[in-house]
């Protein structure tokens, strides 16, 4: 018998003890006991019943891999007698190779009208790799959906940043009747490397464009580190806040699945 790529093998993991509900599904805490952002990471960290910030981080198994979800505000509410419902936000973060926490604490205010799902795709954040060759727009489209079905969320209100928002355009697409209503923020449904370049230069001039045009054209770990030393901080203006810092951001993970999100799984989105 001829045995698994090491490229192919799947991270695995287990879960045993029971957790409240979520729009009746039951959650289970995850296994690992020390806050990291990056997938890559995944596997180092050991323990039960491991919690963050004070709450348990939460797992699901979802089309074979562990995907990390989030969960701020409540669903229904006391009404005078009666319990009324809030609407549920599914909130998808950009990357690829990031995680949920760029919404935090930005997003936060919502989860006093609303129910906030902070959700990392496969391959990002806290939730497990799985097969690499399943890492497409088609996958992390019907992710959202089947996620969203093991968790009992009906009519979700889906935003998506960024990457995230191709992953939006991708299960919107492929299943238009399960959103309530689709938020796309800061995103596109076709990436054009020309507007981008010319953008680069416009704004870092033609050491920029040139680093830029390098790290589209061959992504390696040389023209990926110096494509987010010196095209990353072009992407806002204004002082970034000293709090976030994307330099322990998996390279390896981000330079893996962009060159996925930029092959022939695009036309997955085109509308």
């Amino acid at each position: 018998m001829a045995a698994k790529s090491r490229t192919e093998r799947p991270v695995r993991g287990s879960v045993r003890q029971p957790m409240p509900h979520v729009g009746g599904a039951l959650l289970k805490p995850s296994p690992l006991a020390e806050p990291f952002c990056m997938a890559d990471n995944f596997g180092k960290a050991g323990g039960r019943n491991a919690r963050h910030g004070g709450e348990a981080r939460m797992h699901v198994t979802v089309n074979g891999v562990r995907l990390f979800f989030d969960v701020a505000g409540e669903k229904l509410v006391a009404d005078g007698p009666n319990m009324r419902k809030r609407p549920t936000v599914l909130l998808l973060h950009g990357g690829p190779g990031f995680d949920h926490s760029m919404f935090k604490p930005s997003f936060a205010p919502l989860a006093e009208v609303a129910q906030l799902i902070y959700l990392d795709h496969r391959g990002n954040g806290r939730s497990e790799h799985g097969y690499r060759s399943r890492w497409t727009l088609d996958q992390w489209g019907d992710d959202v959906r089947d996620f969203c079905d093991a968790v009992g969320i009906e009519q979700p209100i889906v935003l998506g940043y960024s990457f995230g928002g191709i992953v939006a355009q991708s299960y919107a697409v492929r299943h238009p009747d399960h959103p309530a209503k689709l938020v796309l923020y800061s995103t596109a449904p076709v990436l054009l490397d020309a507007p981008v370049l010319e953008a680069f230069r416009q704004f870092g001039g033609p050491e920029v464009h040139a680093i830029a045009s390098a790290y589209l054209a061959h992504r390696t770990p040389e023209t990926t580190a110096a494509y987010r030393a010196t095209c990353f901080p072009l992407y806002n203006t204004k002082p970034n806040d000293p709090n976030l810092d994307f330099a322990g951001s998996s390279t390896t993970t981000f330079r893996s699945i962009s060159s996925r999100v930029r092959a022939s799984e695009w036309t997955s989105v085109r509308v």
